[in-house]
C-alpha cells in the first residue's frame, strides 16, 4: 500500500510538521527511512510549553526549567540543516541571556525572516546588537525586551510587521527604529513608556494598534493607514482631549477606540467598515456627538459595529439620539452588531433610554443585518421591560438573528 503522505510535496509536509510541537516533529524520524531527516529541514521552529520539557512551578527551580528548554533548542538548532524562516520562543521560563544571544546570532546569520520572542517572566531581555543587522527580517514580535539601537542603524529594509509588548525603550530609539523600516505595514505597541509623546513616520503603515500611556501621537505621512486601534490611559472625568488624533483618517476601514478618546477625534471617516468603541460614557454629550457623526458618515460602508457603553441617562444625549431617527441614512452593508451596556445608575430602566434609541435606529436602518447581540446586567424587572421594548422595534432585516445575554455588574467609583 503506497504512502501518500510521504510523497506529498515538501512545502505541504513542511507546513504540516510546522504545526506540530517540536517534540512531535522530531519523533516523525522513527516513522520510516523517508522520514528520518525530514524534521531537520523544517522552515518553522516553535519552542513553547508543548515541546515536552518538564516544568516546575516553584521559582527556586527556574534555572532547571530553562536548562531543560535550552537543551532542546540547542539540539534542534545543531541538527537543523535547512533554512529557518520562522523562529518562535514562547515560554514561562526565566530567560538566560547568554543562551538566547547565541540562538539569535545563529538565526541572524542564517537569514531568519520571522522572529517571535515571548517570555513574560524575569527581567527584561536585552536584545543583542546583531539582531539589528538582520536585513531579512519581515516580522518581529517582542515581549518584555529592552534594547538600544546601534548609532548607525541601517534599518530593517524588509520588515513588514513590528509588535512590542511590555518592552523598555527610549523615545528616540523607538522613533528611530520605526522610521528605519521603509516598508513597515503593521505596528503594535503595548508598552507603558516613560515619555508622553510619540512621532511615527512610516509612509507604508496600514495598521496601527497602541495601548500605552501616551498623551499625544503624531503620524507623519501615514496616508495608507486603514486600521487604527487606540487604548490609551485616562478616565471619564479627565478625557484626553489633548490628543491631536491624526489628519490621516479618510482611508480608515477599521477603528477601535476607548470612548474617552472620541472627544476631539476627527470625524472624516467615510470608509469605515468596522467600528468598535469601548467604555463609551452615555453621559458625555461631546463624545456621543462624535460617535453619531462617525456612524452617519460611515453608514454606507459599515459592516460591523461593537459598542461597550456605560449607561447613564442624560437628557441632552437622549434628545440627540432620538433626533437621529429623523435622519435619512441607512446601514446598507451592516451585518453584525454587538451592544453591551453596564448601568451606572440605580434606575436601570432609565439608564437604558439612550442606548435603546441607538438599537431602534440600527434595527430600522439595516436591511442586511444578520446578527445582533445585546448584553445587559442580570435583573429580572429590567430584563422583562427590555425584552418588551426590543420586541416592539421595527426590523428592516428579515433574516436577523437576535440574541441577548446578561453580564455581571462591575464596580464603578463614586467620583464618576
Amino acid at each position: 500500500m503506497s504512502d501518500r503522505i510521504s510523497d506529498l510535496p515538501w512545502d505541504i509536509l513542511d507546513n504540516i510538521l510546522g504545526h506540530l510541537p517540536i517534540k512531535d516533529a522530531v519523533r516523525t524520524s522513527i516513522l520510516s527511512r523517508k522520514w528520518r531527516y525530514k524534521w531537520v529541514d523544517l522552515s518553522k521552529v516553535v519552542v513553547d510549553n508543548r515541546c515536552g520539557v518538564p516544568y516546575f512551578e516553584d521559582t527556586d527551580n527556574d534555572w532547571l526549567n530553562w536548562d531543560h528548554l535550552a537543551k532542546v533548542v540547542y539540539k534542534v538548532l545543531l541538527a537543523h540543516r535547512g533554512q529557518i524562516d520562522k523562529f518562535v520562543l514562547s515560554t514561562q521560563c526565566v530567560v538566560h541571556s547568554s543562551d538566547l544571544d547565541c540562538w539569535i546570532a545563529f538565526l541572524c546569520r542564517n537569514g531568519v525572516k520571522e522572529l517571535i520572542l515571548d517570555s513574560n517572566r524575569g527581567i527584561e531581555y536585552k536584545l543583542p546588537s546583531c539582531l539589528f543587522s538582520c536585513q531579512q527580517l519581515s516580522c518581529l514580535r517582542l515581549t518584555k525586551c529592552s534594547f538600544v539601537t546601534p548609532l548607525e542603524l541601517n534599518g530593517f529594509s524588509n520588515l513588514v510587521s513590528l509588535q512590542m509588548e511590555s518592552c523598555i525603550v527610549q523615545k528616540e530609539v523607538l522613533e528611530n527604529l520605526i522610521s528605519s523600516c521603509p516598508i513597515l505595514e503593521t505596528l503594535k505597541l503595548f508598552c507603558s513608556c516613560d515619555f508622553d509623546h510619540l512621532n511615527i513616520r512610516a509612509p507604508n503603515l496600514k495598521s496601527l494598534c497602541i495601548s500605552s500611556n501616551f498623551m499625544s501621537i503624531y503620524l507623519e505621512n501615514c496616508v495608507h493607514l486603514t486600521e487604527l486601534c487606540l487604548y490609551m490611559s485616562g478616565n471619564f472625568n479627565m478625557p484626553l482631549d489633548t490628543v491631536p488624533l491624526l489628519g490621516f483618517v479618510s482611508h480608515l476601514e477599521r477603528l477601535d477606540l476607548y470612548g474617552h478618546l472620541l472627544n476631539g477625534f476627527p470625524v472624516a471617516c467615510d470608509n469605515l467598515k468596522f467600528l468598535e468603541l469601548s467604555e463609551i460614557y452615555f453621559g458625555d454629550l461631546d463624545a456621543i456627538s462624535v460617535f453619531l457623526s462617525l456612524l452617519g458618515r460611515s453608514s454606507s460602508n459599515l459592516k460591523a459595529l461593537c459598542i461597550s457603553a456605560i449607561g447613564v441617562f442624560q437628557q441632552d444625549v437622549y434628545e440627540l439620539m432620538t433626533a437621529q431617527n429623523q435622519l435619512s441614512y441607512c446601514f446598507n452593508q451592516l451585518q453584525t452588531v454587538k451592544i453591551s451596556v453596564r448601568c451606572h445608575e440605580e434606575d436601570d430602566i432609565r439608564c437604558w433610554k439612550s442606548e435603546l434609541e441607538l438599537i431602534r435606529l440600527v434595527l430600522a436602518r439595516s436591511p442586511v443585518l444578520e446578527k445582533m447581540l445585546v448584553e445587559y446586567k442580570d435583573q429580572e424587572d429590567c430584563d422583562r421591560w427590555l425584552m418588551r421594548e426590543l420586541l416592539s422595534f421595527e426590523r428592516a432585516s428579515a433574516k436577523l438573528l437576535f440574541q441577548y445575554s446578561s453580564i455581571p455588574r462591575p464596580f464603578y467609583p463614586d467620583e464618576w
